[in-house]
């Protein structure tokens, strides 16, 4: 199996020197959805995958894929309960909130003062709590990205 080709044809970007899947390629984070259907798949570049996983057995195919605002490598990425929303943290500081199935950026949760390590949401999912690399504890509400 070539690592370097996605099930869709596309090719991801090889290291020159290894033949490996690029620093930028690999993976950081991964998450399934609560019923099952989805794995969402973080990269060191910032970017973000979602796949189906109804064909697991035989093949991958991708439902989205997202570069997003994200500047630095993805921390941590998780769908909400209600699988409404996918969160992905990043190395910028920053946990980026995505209206799924469409992908659209819903609110940015900005007040940490260092890199977001984990994030969790509520049961309802109208929450999502943080610890970052300053061992801050923050809780936002995502209707408006408030603290």
């Amino acid at each position: 199996m070539d690592l370097n080709r996605h099930s869709e044809g596309q090719v991801l970007p090889a290291d020159p020197e290894t033949k490996e899947l690029s620093l930028g390629a690999q993976a950081r984070c991964v998450d399934v959805s609560a019923d099952g259907s989805l794995c969402a798949v973080g990269f060191r570049d910032g970017s973000f995958r979602v796949y189906k996983t109804s064909n697991w057995k035989n093949n991958w195919k991708m439902a989205a894929a997202k570069k997003g605002p994200m500047k630095e490598w993805l921390e941590d990425i998780k769908f909400s309960p209600d699988n409404r929303y996918i969160a992905v943290s990043s190395h910028d500081n920053k946990v980026y909130v995505f209206a799924f199935t469409e992908i659209t950026l819903h609110c940015t949760l900005a007040a940490s003062s260092s890199f977001i390590s984990h994030l969790d949401w509520s049961a309802d999912s109208r929450y999502i709590r943080t610890n970052d690399g300053n061992y801050e504890l923050l809780y936002y509400d995502i209707a408006d990205g408030g603290r």
